[in-house]
């Protein structure tokens, strides 16, 4: 049963890549690889938004500490 629905699904998925590769005019391996990279971009990006941001929040906060001089050490 599942693998009935695993063949159904990958049989549109490819009708799909097939159908728009031949709208647009390329092949439907180009179609199939835009999309992976797209839905690669879409997943990791927040993340690495985050990181970014984060990295930016803690050098801000390195530069605004205020750090004694030579002299206040004692």
């Amino acid at each position: 049963m599942l693998l009935l629905l695993k063949l159904w699904i990958e049989k549109n998925a490819f009708q799909f890549f097939t159908t728009l590769g031949e709208v647009v005019g390329v092949a439907s391996s180009r179609v199939r690889l835009f999309f992976l990279y797209a839905a690669f971009i879409t997943a990791t990006s927040p993340l690495i938004l985050n990181l970014i941001f984060f990295f930016w929040l803690n050098l801000k906060r390195y530069i605004k500490e205020k750090r004694k001089s030579a002299w206040e050490l004692e």
